[in-house]
């Protein structure tokens, strides 16, 4: 929070928004997986999944109990961004994206800048 906080401060001085975005990953939220999508993006050995299903909980709900006056700072939960994108948007077990997958998280990014720009 203090990072975020602390870029936020330094960005708005020079007028350009921040927005703190948590992204989706594979081993949170509910996404429905194609059979050669889960080949690829779910590993139960993976050395990110532990972080991820332990984690994310804890940023959500640090998410959820931060103050709308956190310095004007915004956050995003993007957890959930491709739950319901019928195409695959992983290419690997960690965290990275297919180009729609990027797509759909640019699409977030920028939504959450423009609404925090009013005047764009």
């Amino acid at each position: 929070l203090r990072g975020s906080l602390t870029m936020h401060d330094a960005l708005a001085a020079q007028g350009v928004p921040y927005v703190h975005v948590l992204q989706p990953n594979q081993y949170v939220g509910s996404r429905r997986f194609g059979a050669e999508e889960a080949r690829i993006a779910l590993n139960p050995d993976s050395p990110f999944k532990r972080g991820a299903e332990r984690g994310y909980p804890r940023l959500t709900a640090a998410l959820r109990a931060l103050p709308v006056s956190a310095g004007g700072l915004r956050v995003v939960d993007a957890t959930h961004a491709f739950d319901t994108e019928p195409t695959p948007v992983y290419v690997d077990d960690c965290c990275h994206y297919t180009a729609r997958g990027n797509e759909i998280l640019a699409d977030v990014v920028l939504g959450a800048v423009l609404a925090s720009r009013p005047e764009w």
